[in-house]
């Protein structure tokens, strides 16, 4: 897919396109990975800029980095457990279900 094409398609997955398909698209993981991959470049750049929203662009970096780990293919178990007995508070997990089309974001409060 080259690179017009597949931004044409990261927009129609991420926003309601004018005619809305039939069908879920065929490589709606790698647009998944696609979406997720620019969101952290994105976060990234911006920490780069050294601006006041870094403490909580950090935050955002590190969770997608978490959901991207947890979220290849299906959600791996061990992997998800272990993440929350070492979570931290004020830590955030997004994991997503793609048979509901829905994301869960779970963070931890201190107590």
């Amino acid at each position: 897919m080259d690179v017009s094409a597949e931004m044409q398609a990261l927009v129609e997955h991420l926003v309601l396109p004018t005619r809305l398909p039939s069908q879920q698209s065929p490589n709606i993981d790698d647009l998944s990975k696609i979406a997720l991959a620019h969101l952290k470049t994105a976060c990234q750049q911006m920490m780069d800029t050294k601006t006041k929203l870094f403490s909580p662009l950090e935050e955002l970096h590190n969770s997608l980095v978490v959901c991207e780990h947890l979220n290849k293919g299906s959600l791996d178990q061990a992997k998800f457990s272990d993440y929350l007995v070492t979570m931290r508070p004020g830590e955030v997990v997004t994991l997503y279900m793609a048979a509901q089309n829905a994301a869960l974001m779970l963070r931890r409060e201190a107590k």
